[in-house]
């Protein structure tokens, strides 16, 4: 009876600790739909120029404080998701960004609780249905990882301290917690393999987590003075090294983000997103002064550090409200420099993964969608092979205007500034059997 209970308890440790591990084959190749050459994206079946034009597809739960919660078992609908793709390919879109809650909120998250040893076995579901109906659309998924649970299984090791490193700042400079992220992401793209292999080839690139920054306002940045030992295994001093710290932190985690999804799949694209340092009131790189409000202090990645990280998109979010401010958020960002610096990396490229208009900036909707055209042509000139408006429908977050409000201008706005693309910044888009987008030759897409 001892030994027999001792099994038992050696395998739920087991399950608990590696729900995503079980009869897991061979990492697959030939999986990811796009590649970039000369800073832009191609299709894999047929070497024709791809450029991303879409939406973020978002649902909020903000009755149940649960944030995003678009796989929710009790906010997924799968008729509307349909109607939804539909509208957008018959009108030339061919990508969704989407949000990927592990735990954030009360309810609607991959894990129930942070006691849960497995995530809920219907998100997944609804995740993974979610992606082979864009495949069948013919539309590209960014999926963006928010975070990674502090649930069951990541919970592990994470009490463990790095001297002068505290909060928010920990998810990128203390080991325990990178380690659980690496775990986090391999784990559900196991789990979506599991459920269907291709789910992954829906995927367009992989937003590993959502506006990547530090916060100034905790530990190491908020101090003056004193040492810390980063991740990476480099001492900096506090007193001179900040910049340092922050860029070289910021190339090592998307290094080991980027490591876990091409242990699964090698040919991934990997996205690493950011805000300008303009939208929380920073000048530029370097810019480490605190400010009353918290949100205020956050630092976000320097896109040209990025350029020697194993990141493959640059992705880039403004709510620029007019042209001067937009001129600020790409001096902020080092702009001309990072354009300089792509011609020596071919293989990256640059999009604007979010950008939106606020109801504040245009209280009426027809001077918001003649601006949201101009914005869009702006940012296709201002070298970004690809954009997504935030959002397609999302009403329930009432401060901005989604693509669908009033009488859906914003979405034939944008429709009109596709249509009026040279022919060279087309979607490039080759559907397959059943009408998804295929990503080998066709003899072998459907297999």
């Amino acid at each position: 009876m001892g030994r027999g209970l001792l099994v038992l308890c050696l395998l739920v440790a087991v399950s608990v600790s590696a729900w995503g591990e079980a009869s897991q084959a061979l990492p697959a190749r030939d999986v990811s739909p796009v590649r970039i050459e000369g800073n832009a994206f191609v299709l894999n079946s047929n070497g024709q120029r791809f450029v991303p034009r879409g939406f973020n597809y978002i649902r909020l739960d903000l009755a149940g404080k649960g944030g995003h919660a678009t796989f929710s078992p009790f906010v997924y609908d799968r008729s509307k998701v349909i109607k939804a793709f539909e509208h957008m390919a018959g009108a030339g879109f061919n990508v969704v960004r989407v949000f990927i809650n592990g735990l954030s909120g009360q309810r609607g998250c991959m894990f129930k609780s942070r006691d849960a040893a497995r995530p809920d076995p219907a998100y997944l579901d609804n995740l993974a249905d979610f992606l082979l109906l864009a495949r069948k659309h013919g539309i590209l998924v960014v999926p963006c990882f928010e975070f990674f649970p502090e649930a069951g299984p990541y919970r592990k090791g994470l009490d463990r301290s790095v001297e002068n490193v505290d909060g928010a700042n920990n998810e990128y400079l203390n080991p325990s917690f990178i380690e659980a992220k690496q775990r986090y992401l391999r784990d559900v793209i196991r789990a979506l393999r599991k459920r269907d292999p291709r789910t992954l080839s829906a995927v367009f690139c992989w937003d590993i987590d959502n506006e990547l920054c530090f916060h100034v306002g905790q530990r190491p940045f908020s101090l003056s003075k004193g040492r810390v030992t980063a991740a990476n295994g480099v001492t900096y001093d506090l007193a001179t090294d900040k910049e340092r710290l922050a860029d070289d932190m910021a190339v090592y985690w998307v290094d080991q983000m980027a490591a876990a999804i091409r242990a699964e799949i090698p040919d991934a694209l990997i996205d690493a997103s950011m805000f300008t340092y303009r939208a929380v009131g920073r000048r530029g790189p370097g810019d480490f002064h605190l400010k009353r409000a918290p949100s205020r202090n956050r630092y976000p990645f320097r896109p040209t550090a990025l350029l020697r990280s194993s990141a493959d998109v640059i992705d880039i979010h403004t709510y620029a409200a007019n042209e001067a401010v937009l001129k600020v958020d790409m001096a902020s960002i080092e702009h001309d420099k990072l354009l300089a610096g792509l011609k020596a990396e071919p293989r990256k490229a640059l999009i604007v993964g979010e950008f939106g208009v606020f109801k504040r900036d245009f209280p009426k909707l027809a001077p918001a969608a003649a601006w949201v055209g101009e914005l869009a042509r702006r940012l296709s000139g201002l070298g970004f092979d690809g954009w997504m408006y935030w959002t397609y429908d999302t009403d329930e977050q009432e401060m901005l205007w989604n693509a669908e409000s009033g009488d859906g201008v914003i979405f034939r706005k944008l429709v009109e500034v596709m249509r009026s693309a040279p022919p060279d910044a087309g979607t490039g888009r080759r559907r397959g059997a059943g009408g998804e987008i295929s990503s080998r030759p066709e003899s072998t897409a459907n297999r």
